[in-house]
């Protein structure tokens, strides 16, 4: 029977679909890299953990172990891999997978699904779900990986204000008065009229309407891994961005 963490094949199909909304093949592969991960961690250990993208592997992550985005035990770093770190809290230690491209060939279908080969809607969603059922944790490589200190543990906000331009409270450490107010929002603010009053409504900035394509997808000419080739000749990790350090 085919397993991916404490849930049968079926069980995590129907696990994903209620927490994430859709059946989504990255969060059925990134089950299986959680799962590779977490069988080489020591059991009982306080782990915490890295996306390297944001779409669909955090939420394998979520699903899998303990590390949440709201308990600040998961952060994503958004270099535009598809891979994942679960490491030991407090020396960094553990283990990075990652989809390795060049055993991709003896599944077609879901090497298209990764480089986007086809648009989506002239993918066969039976096919790829099926391959990767049937490709498993063969898809993936493991790296030994020690986090860089600086990346350990989350940073104390300080004291907290209340923002002299909005009224929110905010740490004293972003500045006189909060990030949003600096210029750094998603937002735009209308009056509203029908009020007559001062008192504003919130839209989002056109620049920010939702997730947006990554576009192409090609090899990394670095470290050979997938990435949006709008990212640059390499990838964000290869250009320096990286929050681990190999050991020999």
């Amino acid at each position: 029977m085919t397993m991916i963490g404490p849930y049968s094949f079926e069980d995590y199909l129907q696990a994903v679909e209620s927490f994430h909304g859709s059946v989504a093949p990255g969060l059925l592969v990134g089950g299986f890299m959680v799962d590779l991960a977490m069988k080489r961690m020591p059991e009982g250990a306080l782990l915490n953990a890295i996306s390297e993208t944001h779409a669909c592997l955090p939420d394998a992550i979520q699903l899998l172990t303990p590390c949440t985005v709201g308990n600040s035990r998961l952060k994503i770093i958004n270099f535009g891999r598809f891979a994942l770190s679960i490491y030991e809290k407090d020396s960094g230690e553990g283990v990075r997978v990652f989809m390795d491209a060049g055993r991709l060939e003896s599944w077609p279908t879901i090497r298209a699904w990764l480089f986007k080969l086809k648009p989506k809607a002239e993918q066969n969603r039976e096919r790829l779900l099926a391959e990767i059922r049937e490709a498993g944790q063969r898809l993936c490589r493991v790296q030994p990986i020690r986090v860089d200190r600086q990346h350990l543990h989350k940073k104390n906000k300080g004291r907290i204000s209340s923002c002299i331009e909005c009224g929110e409270p905010y740490p004293l450490q972003d500045g006189p008065i909060c990030l949003a107010c600096q210029g750094a929002t998603v937002y735009v603010s209308i009056p509203d009229r029908q009020q007559g009053r001062s008192m504003h409504l919130i839209l989002v900035k056109p620049q920010h309407p939702g997730r947006t394509s990554r576009g192409l997808v090609g090899n990394c000419g670095m470290c050979g891994e997938p990435y949006p080739e709008s990212d640059g000749p390499v990838c964000h990790a290869c250009q320096g961005e990286s929050v681990r350090v190999i050991r020999d």
